[in-house]
């Protein structure tokens, strides 16, 4: 009888075990994943900006377009560090810098930066992800 209570101790204690290391990083891959810039995005605020779409490519480029202006065309490279965002337009030699105020699955909220990476200038603006 000793033994048989031993035994289902025993598997008790293993399933209990068995049942928490299960579990224990089920969320660990979600909190890992960061955001992405890769994709096609809609301006949803600025009122002074040409571009109402902006598609960053999984190679380092980027290309704006306008609904507003059939013709209206940009393109050039982007890296990001940190939470900044540099662009080189095509038809300049400097990076124009920009702080990600917030980039998740669905928005891109972006604050221009002077040159000097650190002055905001302008307002805020941001972007909804279509693609």
């Amino acid at each position: 009888m000793k033994t048989l209570r031993l035994i289902g101790m025993t598997l008790l204690m293993v399933m209990l075990a068995v049942n928490f290391a299960a579990c224990s990083n089920d969320d660990d891959d979600k909190e890992d994943a960061k955001p992405s810039i890769v994709g096609t995005w809609k301006l949803v605020s600025n009122e002074g900006l040409s571009a109402t779409h902006v598609a960053y490519n999984s190679n380092g480029t980027f290309k704006y377009t306008s609904t507003k202006e059939a013709d209206y065309e940009e393109h050039g490279k982007y890296k990001i560090e940190g939470t900044k965002l540099y662009e080189m337009f095509s038809d300049e030699d400097e990076w124009s810098i920009s702080e990600i105020l917030l980039l998740n699955s669905t928005t891109l909220a972006l604050q221009e930066m002077e040159d000097d990476g650190v002055t905001p200038y302008g307002k805020p603006y941001s972007f909804q992800r279509v693609e």
